[in-house]
């Protein structure tokens, strides 16, 4: 299509423009290119100095890198460009992070390995539920820990049992060590096949079939005289909401187990603790409050190879068990960084006498395992009168005659890079309220604890609680 174009006539003279006017409309039309061109010149001038001063900046930080970091970057390009094959660069970085460890607590996440962190923070695992006993020589491979609330745990499987055969059926079972039956699980495809009992030679044994599954697990569990209970939580239960939400599905899934705990006396529960972890605050809270409910004013809490966990967690377990803390607030525990500051973690709303009276007696069980937070609510409620340390009965090991609690009085952070990967470090050495440290040392004898010789993992008879309990009888 061809534009229409009309000759100028003397009716339309108004519209036509003189040269000049014309001349200066092109002479404006140049300079706005001009302006144009000068704008993308500079752009393109900024981006190649800041380009420039990236490169200097990278340049000048890598030159002031330590000389050992300038060699680690230059190891890593040199062995990229002339190892003999390709390598797997991502294996590599692993086993150098796996080795930035300052102390036995500091270490590096990659993303994924910190999402498992998080989501058993949040109450969500899965798996079998079980930690198998280091020590050889027990003859077979027994279960040092089973997670409340886990397969393992649900199908029957105790602490202390041992494992005395495994196969993918019954008619298959064979046996063997520690480090085997750990390869065979790994390998079995989410199902296998377990003999286990309590006595080595067989006579308890029982044969069931162990299938992994997505879980939530639990962190405490309750026991008297003559019932017991636990929480029974669906699969993957959130505890990243609300208190609120956490403590109404702790109270929904507290169910009743019938498992009393023989010969304890008819004025004392029992509640065991195993990490300050999950929902582990509103499971102690219910616990105290079916102690209060079955009318039973004493306790004892065992804190046995409860390794510690969250500030958080561990602050509001306290606020329920202080007798002589002010209700509105108390110093739990205090941090002291690198720089000199300090900084106190307090509990606020403290209500110990909704759980106990005047008189109520309170005794802790802990063991060369029981650390970090667990250390610091024993210094809590020693400091604040729930106990005095005679009350504190450790475990004496048979072999060495040691008895004392781990000694852990240091706090890490996370450090979280864009990527997602994390670096835990130990940021602050951590005090009891009167400013104790038990760091190195733990609580031992020499501080007026008591102790039972035992074995460090209970069979089906439980020595060191077996004493306490006696020892409350009488």
């Amino acid at each position: 299509m061809e534009e229409n174009k009309q000759p100028f006539t003397e009716e339309d003279s108004t519209e036509r423009k003189t040269s000049d006017e014309i001349g200066e409309e092109v002479r404006q039309k140049w300079q706005r290119e001009k302006k144009i061109e000068r704008s993308i010149l500079t752009v393109l001038l900024a981006l190649v100095l800041a380009a420039a001063f990236f490169c200097a900046g990278w340049f000048g930080r890598f030159a002031s890198l330590d000389p050992r970091a300038r060699s680690l970057l230059w190891a890593l390009d040199t062995a990229k460009d002339n190892y003999y094959k390709d390598f797997d660069e991502d294996e590599l970085y692993d086993r150098i992070f796996a080795a930035f460890e300052l102390d036995p607590y500091s270490c590096y996440y990659t993303a994924d390995e910190y999402g498992a962190v998080e989501d058993e923070r949040n109450g969500n695992s899965a798996g079998y539920g079980i930690a198998m006993s280091a020590f050889e020589g027990e003859g077979a491979p027994r279960f040092m820990r089973v997670a409340e609330n886990s397969p393992a745990r649900i199908a029957g499987i105790q602490k202390g049992m041992y494992v005395l055969g495994y196969g993918q059926d019954e008619d298959s079972l064979s046996q063997g060590s520690t480090q085997e039956f750990m390869d065979f699980v790994d390998g079995a495809n989410g199902s296998f096949v377990i003999k286990c009992g309590f006595h080595i030679d067989g006579s308890d044994a029982r044969t069931l079939r162990l299938t992994a599954s997505a879980y939530t697990p639990a962190y405490c569990a309750y026991r008297d005289g003559e019932t017991s209970f636990s929480f029974r939580y669906k699969a993957n239960v959130s505890f990243d909401g609300s208190a609120a939400k956490a403590e109404a599905e702790a109270v929904g899934a507290f169910t009743e187990t019938e498992e009393p705990l023989a010969g304890l006396p008819a004025d004392t529960a029992y509640v065991r603790l195993d990490e300050f972890n999950g929902n582990a605050a509103a499971e102690m809270k219910c616990c105290l409050a079916k102690m209060r409910e079955r009318n039973k004013k004493n306790l004892i809490l065992d804190l046995r190879t409860n390794g510690g966990g969250y500030m958080d967690i561990l602050i509001e377990i306290a606020s329920h068990m202080m007798k002589d803390a002010p209700a509105s607030r108390a110093l739990v525990a205090s941090a002291k960084f690198k720089n000199g500051s300090v900084f106190n973690y307090s509990s606020a709303n403290n209500d110990y006498g909704s759980y106990f009276t005047s008189d109520s007696r309170v005794t802790v069980l802990a063991d060369e395992y029981t650390a970090s937070a667990s250390e610091c609510l024993i210094g809590a409620l020693v400091d604040y009168g729930t106990v005095g340390f005679d009350d504190v009965v450790l475990r004496k090991d048979e072999a060495s005659g040691v008895a004392r609690s781990y000694g852990k009085g240091i706090m890490q952070s996370h450090f979280r890079d864009g990527r997602g990967n994390v670096l835990k470090l130990t940021v602050a050495e951590i005090f009891w309220p009167n400013g104790k440290s038990i760091h190195g040392k733990g609580v031992t004898e020499a501080d007026g604890a008591k102790s039972v010789a035992a074995p460090f993992i209970p069979g089906e008879r439980d020595i060191l609680l077996q004493t306490v309990v006696q020892s409350l009888a009488d």
